[in-house]
């Protein structure tokens, strides 16, 4: 199983139309935290691959400026916060 885990800052590398070129094939998009919603967004509907995400320690911070807080949740990211689940056969 190949895993994207991404956290608190935005990449130009993946926020590009390129990003498939940058990261090759996944099949699990992990977001750890600290990040806005159109981002994750953005990462989750190139890649077509099934996302969870985690809030950060910042979730309203000075990263979210432009943004009333963080903006709704995103569509495509599951909420796994204190959750234990299966994909693919992993736990």
């Amino acid at each position: 199983m190949r895993l994207l885990a991404i956290s608190d800052k935005i990449d130009p590398l993946l926020y590009s139309p390129a990003i498939r070129h940058v990261v090759g094939p996944v099949d699990l998009v992990l977001i750890c935290g600290d990040l806005p919603g159109y981002y994750i967004e953005f990462v989750t509907s190139m890649l077509n691959a099934p996302c969870y995400r985690v809030e950060g320690n910042h979730a309203a911070g000075a990263e979210f400026q432009h943004e009333p807080a963080i903006g709704p949740a995103p569509r495509h990211a599951r909420d796994i916060h204190r959750r234990v689940l299966m994909e693919q056969g992993l736990i």
